[in-house]
């Protein structure tokens, strides 16, 4: 990483906090990745002013740890302190889910990533990242990815079979039981 820019520690970051917002990541990748946001912060955050950062994060999860509510106002102030702190460094709105997510997913010292942890980065990032491309998604057609299309016509001529075979096997059913409708 020794020739990564600004952007680049951007990036990653950004990358692994929209990891972390994922419901089915296991607790000890959830660890690495905010260890890992951490360290990337720690590369574009002023260094003179990284130390009141890592109080203001510490002390949010002193507050976790305490209250009851999460609409316990001291705790929310502290979520937004280092959400007005933290976010326009790595190039985040201060509105975002985002901005919320790395408020939370912070360590208390941003400036360490435990060598277990760069080594599994990676692989976590590889694994919850894997998208199943296929030229159908690749493909765009009027303006959208095949697949969308494809699929909404596809479901609607699907649609329009089934009812046609529905009421065809229907119609054979009764002329075989000599079923007769009565028409009023």
């Amino acid at each position: 990483m020794g020739n990564a820019t600004h952007s680049d520690y951007q990036a990653i970051a950004q990358s692994m906090i929209q990891v972390m917002g994922k419901i089915t990541i296991k607790p000890d990748d959830y660890a690495a990745l905010k260890d890992g946001t951490g360290w990337a912060l720690s590369k574009v955050y002023p260094e003179d002013e990284l130390p009141d950062l890592e109080q203001v994060v510490r002390h949010l999860h002193e507050l976790r740890g305490q209250i009851t509510s999460l609409r316990d106002d001291e705790y929310l102030e502290t979520k937004e302190l280092i959400i007005s702190k933290a976010a326009p460094a790595l190039g985040i709105g201060e509105g975002t889910l985002l901005a919320q997510l790395l408020a939370i997913g912070l360590d208390e010292n941003l400036q360490l990533l435990a060598e277990e942890n760069k080594e599994k980065i990676p692989g976590i990032m590889s694994l919850y990242l894997t998208h199943n491309r296929s030229f159908l998604t690749d493909t765009v057609f009027l303006g959208f990815p095949f697949h969308y299309f494809y699929s909404a016509v596809f479901l609607l001529v699907f649609f329009v079979g089934l009812c046609w075979i529905y009421c065809y096997r229907t119609d054979k059913l009764h002329a075989r039981l000599n079923f007769l409708e009565q028409i009023d």
